[in-house]
């Protein structure tokens, strides 16, 4: 006897499979990564960024390791006698509209924003993406953000809003650094005396 099996049709069904699940792998994949340049577009630079979702698999989590590193720490001053004059909608438009600004000339120069929180940013430079000239960038940086306050200012003072000044402190050294977090969102953060020193220069600033 001879028994015929119709394995045309099965191998037909596999290949179709086959095709459905790498199509739906590809726009999971593609889906994924809109979903990481969305998030991180608020924290790296457009090539930083480019660099980050064209390599992601190098950038899982990892314990944090020892990096020579440049730190910044931006600051407004009397910030909260402004919280007292203004309403909290107006207080948050200038805010908003402050950190836009501010955050365009630190990913210009290829930063990465570590942190907003009230009225401070932090950035880094030389981690993710290694630049050798990052000590020089950070400061070119702070330079533009001062010219760009200068503008900020002028605007404001037509607007009804006030003039404000800035304190920015900088420090280069050894620092850890080291993602937190999934390959859906990544955190970086730095920590030792060396950002610690940034800090204290910011505080020491005028006031």
């Amino acid at each position: 006897k001879f028994y015929f099996f119709p394995i045309g049709s099965s191998i037909i069904g596999v290949f179709v499979c086959s095709l459905v699940v790498i199509a739906y792998s590809n726009i999971h994949e593609m889906k994924e990564r809109s979903k990481l340049e969305v998030a991180f577009s608020k924290y790296f630079s457009p090539s930083v960024l480019e660099t980050v979702l064209n390599d992601m698999d190098a950038y899982t989590p990892e314990v944090g390791k020892k990096t020579d590193a440049t730190v910044l720490f931006c600051n407004i001053q009397k910030f909260t006698e402004i919280t007292e004059k203004y309403p909290v909608d107006n207080i948050m438009s200038f805010l908003s509209n402050y950190f836009d600004n501010m955050i365009k000339e630190v990913h210009r120069s290829d930063g990465t924003v570590l942190k907003i929180f009230g009225n401070m940013l932090m950035a880094f430079w030389n981690s993710p993406i290694q630049v050798p000239d990052h000590p020089l960038r950070a400061v070119q940086a702070a330079l533009r953000m001062q010219t760009k306050l200068h503008i900020l200012n002028e605007n404001w003072r037509h607007n009804g809003f006030p003039s404000i000044d800035i304190t920015i402190g900088i420090n280069t050294g050894n620092m850890i650094i080291g993602n937190v977090g999934s390959k859906k969102r990544l955190e970086y953060t730095a920590i030792g005396d060396q950002v610690n020193l940034a800090g204290r220069l910011d505080e020491l600033c005028p006031i």
